[in-house]
């Protein structure tokens, strides 16, 4: 059955809404590389200003997954899941989410068009705090192969929604399969992984521009009890604090060069991934699996690659909150060996600064190839 151009359009009701966790939240900023205490501790947030702990800027991934799976599953929408890959993401915050929020979601079934073989699909997930104002957008594209015997769709449609901008999809080599959504609707928040985590090369990005930002003392995700230290003393009540206080400004300029960083990636960090997101995809933990869907073994989430990168943002910027947009269009998969380490090599410059906001553009690479294309992260300046 051919993917449906007529679901072009569709707008799904609100899913559930989803209590976010300060557990949830450590557990996910774990399992992509967060060392900022920020993003584990109440007290080093309300040093930024914060009420709370605060979210990783891909954490809102998970909550648009649940929202998607209301299309991926519909038997009606004619996607067949074992062909689908990721292409492109996009996550632009309103504002920082934190522990304590209420969110609903609402998906938008932007764009279906069909491209040489390949039919391209545009979701856009909205997601509203309790209060119904905007916490954050993602658009995703999802690039589905097509079967030889599959006609393409007698449409392509492609209409527009307010406000909305339409992704106009990759080239069909892209090649990072979409994150598990689950069988039906209603997805089931996994149980969660329960190995320590270990603090990645990727903590000591970017020292050339972070050395002028001195931050709060980092802790590992392994020990939350974050030491504040004793001349960083805990405001008497949240965002008591002025939310550049641990971030004071530094001078950039375009093009200035940010030092590249290694981020390892084992089997281990799938796992404790999949556990934090959700995403039970076997090609990210079965060599069979993997290997059935035409892939070279199993892969790294595109997700978890996007995660990781997103950290050198934060470590920059010296806030996880700061993170504004952060969008990449995944190039190619990763293997990550079962017995060894798959390491990617991230640099970046700075790209623009502009109307309160640095832009950083963001090159990563595995054995020199790259594997996220137009990686490019809105940081607000201080």
């Amino acid at each position: 059955m051919p993917v449906d151009p007529a679901f072009a359009g569709r707008v799904y009701p609100p899913a559930e809404p989803y209590q976010v966790g300060r557990e949830k939240l450590r557990e996910f900023a774990a399992a992509t590389g967060a060392t900022h205490p920020a993003c584990f501790d109440p007290r080093a947030a309300a040093l930024l200003g914060h009420p709370d702990v605060v979210a990783a800027p891909t954490f809102v991934a998970v909550v648009a997954q649940r929202a998607e799976a209301a299309y991926i599953a519909d038997p009606a929408a004619g996607i067949d899941f074992s062909r689908v890959v990721h292409a492109e993401e996009s996550i632009r915050h309103h504002r920082p989410l934190f522990a304590g929020d209420t969110l609903t979601a609402v998906l938008h079934v932007a764009a279906i068009r069909h491209r040489r073989g390949v039919v391209m699909v545009t979701t856009e997930v909205h997601l509203h705090d309790a209060d119904r104002l905007p916490v954050a957008d993602l658009t995703s594209t999802l690039a589905i192969r097509l079967p030889p015997t599959d006609p393409a769709p007698s449409t392509a449609a492609t209409p527009t929604a307010p406000g909305s901008a339409l992704a106009t999809g990759p080239t069909p080599a892209v090649a990072t399969p979409v994150r598990a959504t689950g069988p039906t609707p209603a997805v089931a928040t996994p149980a969660r992984a329960t190995a320590a985590a270990t603090v990645p090369t990727v903590a000591a990005a970017m020292p050339a521009a972070a050395a002028a930002r001195p931050t709060l003392a980092v802790a590992t995700p392994a020990a939350p009890a974050l030491g504040l230290g004793p001349a960083q003393t805990e405001p008497s009540q949240p965002g008591a604090a002025p939310a550049d206080a641990a971030r004071p400004e530094t001078a950039v300029a375009p093009r200035q060069a940010l030092d590249a960083v290694e981020i390892p990636l084992t089997r281990e960090d799938l796992v404790r991934y999949a556990g934090a997101s959700g995403d039970f995809n076997p090609i990210h933990w079965s060599e069979a699996a993997a290997r059935q869907a035409g892939l070279p073994g199993v892969i790294a989430h595109g997700m978890l690659t996007m995660g990781r990168v997103s950290q050198l943002a934060v470590n920059w910027a010296g806030d996880p909150g700061a993170v504004v947009e952060f969008a990449v269009r995944f190039a190619r998969p990763v293997p990550v060996p079962d017995a060894g380490v798959a390491r990617l090599v991230a640099s970046g410059h700075i790209a623009a600064l502009r109307d309160g906001c640095t832009t950083i553009n963001f090159d990563v690479t595995l054995d020199g190839a790259r594997v996220l294309g137009k990686a490019q992260a809105q940081v607000r300046s201080a």
